[in-house]
């Protein structure tokens, strides 16, 4: 390296500490989505490592009696419903994940302006890459060391302090500090890679077909093992069975974008002024749509399961198999109701941003005759199809998933219907609620992005 170029390197930190390329809520998102992405991961961690009675070894197919240690909650310490306490941790980080995933486009136009004025003093696309990355890093970096804070939090509540019932977490050892150290570099690496590929203006990103055939091509794999590992030891078949679910769950976040462009379709057959308004929104904002779309389904999903959970367990006897599992059902509901607020907002950020980085297109569209009140209605209607429409599908289907299972019919079905149905109309109208709400909030921003005066921005 010439002295020139190291003479450059000082400038480019300096532009890089300034947030030119990276904004105070760009980069405090990815602190928090990585903080609590990290914890959770550890809460992982931590509870594949509680005490579950192994699988006997030999040529002889051996019944295994499920295995409760009176130390911990039957919920980990049985490596079935284990599997279910993980479904539920890791729901969550997938929505965390996909707040960050966000959050890493949010400004997108803005950096592009900046890029575009530093190439023409002679910045180069790879010292545009690195100013990036070291912009992003930073945040990274702080998420991951924000985990342990929040990992400790969940310990408190969930660790041996905790009463047994709903203790999940063993005491803390070396495998946590282990862990953590991981999450940081972790964390600190994959936002340092997300901000030199958001660098330029030039980004290459792989095609989504072959995402989703590498995903699929994994999640074969992976439930190919699990058998082969369970037959070996109890704990690795559960850990095989979340491999697998976090397979299904990054199969969902990635295919939601191509939900979102096929509902464009759908509604641009109408032919309504309204409808094609809102499926030109739903083709700008595809992606954190289609996301966000992807975990309420996923959570309404878990919470119809547990509503059918909740109605066969009141309706059982106390000592039959469906007793005790109150804290179970509690913890999924906690879980799936933070994946929404979550899935919520990703869904307001992608929001504010499309209102900001297409206000131009909000303005001529204002300027062509389009009334006020109707690209508010549009904008609601947007939001409401991202989270609305698929919670309520996920817990139709959750439901009907959970009753299937648990076979609760014939005196059961006045009493479970009752149940579900309240639960599904509940999670339903909270979540419309909470849409209604941010379409209200940002009808400030809306107004100035109608506004026009908005023409004349370059």
């Amino acid at each position: 390296m010439s002295t020139s170029d190291a003479a450059r390197w000082p400038a480019l930190w300096a532009i890089a500490r300034t947030g030119a390329l990276s904004s105070r809520t760009r980069s405090r998102v990815v602190a928090l989505g990585s903080a609590g992405a990290g914890a959770l991961l550890l809460t992982v961690l931590a509870v594949l490592r509680t005490p579950a009675r192994p699988v006997p070894t030999g040529q002889e197919v051996v019944v295994v009696d499920t295995y409760y240690d009176p130390g911990f909650s039957p919920l980990v310490t049985s490596a079935e419903i284990r599997v279910g306490v993980l479904t539920g941790i890791l729901l969550v980080t997938a929505a965390a994940l996909a707040l960050v995933g966000q959050a890493l486009t949010t400004g997108s136009v803005r950096r592009r302006r900046t890029t575009r004025a530093l190439g023409l003093v002679g910045v180069t696309p790879g010292e545009l890459r690195a100013v990036s990355a070291l912009a992003l890093v930073r945040a990274g970096l702080a998420g991951g060391l924000l985990a342990a804070p929040l990992y400790l939090v969940l310990w408190a509540a969930l660790g041996p302090a905790a009463d047994p019932v709903f203790r999940l977490l063993p005491a803390i050892g070396w495998p946590d500090l282990l862990g953590w150290v991981v999450v940081v570099l972790a964390c600190g690496g994959l936002a340092a890679a997300a901000g030199a590929v958001t660098g330029t203006a030039r980004t290459w990103l792989p095609p989504l077909r072959w995402v989703v055939l590498g995903l699929v091509t994994a999640l074969v794999a992976a439930v190919a093992a699990v058998p082969v590992l369970g037959t070996w030891d109890r704990r690795a078949g559960v850990a095989g069975v979340g491999l697998v679910v976090a397979l299904l769950l990054a199969l969902a976040l990635t295919t939601g974008t191509g939900w979102a462009y096929h509902r464009a379709a759908r509604l641009l057959r109408s032919g309504t002024a309204g409808a094609v308004l809102t499926a030109a929104g739903l083709t700008a904002a595809a992606g954190p749509i289609g996301t966000a779309a992807a975990v309420c389904l996923l959570a309404g999903l878990a919470l119809g399961v547990s509503s059918t959970l909740l109605a066969t367990t009141l309706a059982t006897p106390v000592d039959s198999v469906y007793a005790g599992q109150l804290p179970g059902i509690a913890l999924t509901a906690t879980a799936a109701g933070s994946a929404l607020l979550i899935a919520l907002a990703t869904a307001t950020l992608g929001a504010v941003d499309d209102l900001a980085t297409h206000r131009r297109t909000w303005a001529a569209t204002a300027a062509l005759g389009a009334e006020p009140e109707l690209l508010h209605r549009v904008h609601a209607r947007r939001l409401r199809i991202a989270t609305v429409v698929p919670t309520t599908t996920g817990a139709a289907a959750g439901a009907l998933l959970g009753t299937a299972v648990t076979g609760a019919g014939g005196e059961l079905i006045p009493l479970t219907a009752a149940v579900v149905l309240s639960c599904v109309a509940t999670t339903a109208g909270v979540v419309l609620g909470l849409s209604a709400l941010v379409s209200t909030l940002l009808r400030g921003r809306l107004a100035r992005a109608v506004d026009p005066h908005a023409l004349r921005v370059a």
